[in-house]
């Protein structure tokens, strides 16, 4: 279906919102975005309770080598592969600077 083919910033564009109305929550720096959502919830809509805490847990359960971890390190490896990277960056180039994401600092899979 056409919708699972956009990216997240054409999926925004199309739905009709700007971009700088939106308040991306990185896995990477969920606390931080969790603060920012915070003070705008309360500055812009006047919803100043405190939000809940993002609980901790590690769904696969104790730590050790399961398919996750390898599907991380295969992620890795491949974000590392110039032309694969070169490519993830022209196709999500929008997407990655939404996500405050740019190939010489934080990548998704650093």
């Amino acid at each position: 279906d056409y919708y699972h083919t956009l990216s997240v910033s054409e999926l925004i564009i199309e739905s009709g919102i700007s971009p700088s109305e939106v308040l991306v929550l990185r896995f990477e720096y969920l606390e931080q975005d969790m603060r920012l959502l915070q003070g705008k919830l309360c500055s812009e809509y006047g919803y100043c309770d405190e939000l809940p805490k993002v609980p901790r847990l590690r769904l696969e359960g104790r730590k050790r080598k399961t398919r996750g971890s390898s599907r991380r390190s295969l992620l890795k490896r491949l974000w590392r592969m110039s032309q694969v990277r070169r490519g993830i960056e022209l196709r999500y180039k929008d997407d990655l600077a939404l996500m405050g994401f740019d190939s010489d600092g934080v990548t998704p899979f650093d």
